[in-house]
């Protein structure tokens, strides 16, 4: 944001490889880490957007982004049950 706000370029190399293990550190704490996250978004809205929008709309967002984070959660958690009860199993 700071690059975009200086006017400065941000490329794209699409040659580039990353290598991910899955999240293998956040695979035993995923609601820690959708918390984390959605705190992260949070920081970012008030930090970039808080004098651009007016208090209506900064609470919208969020209220979106704490939506966003109950929605996760419940997700994740019912994934969790899922696997551990063997649900959709033949």
């Amino acid at each position: 944001m700071r690059f975009r706000q200086k006017g400065w370029k941000i490329l794209f190399v699409p040659d580039a490889r990353i290598s991910h293990e899955q999240g293998a550190c956040s695979q035993s704490r995923r609601v820690y880490v959708e918390w984390h996250k959605h705190k992260g978004m949070l920081r970012f809205h008030r930090k970039f957007f808080r004098r651009q929008y007016p208090g209506v709309l900064m609470r919208l967002v969020v209220a979106g982004i704490w939506l966003s984070f109950g929605l996760a959660t419940v997700d994740l958690t019912a994934r969790r049950v899922c696997a551990k009860f063997g649900a959709g199993r033949g």
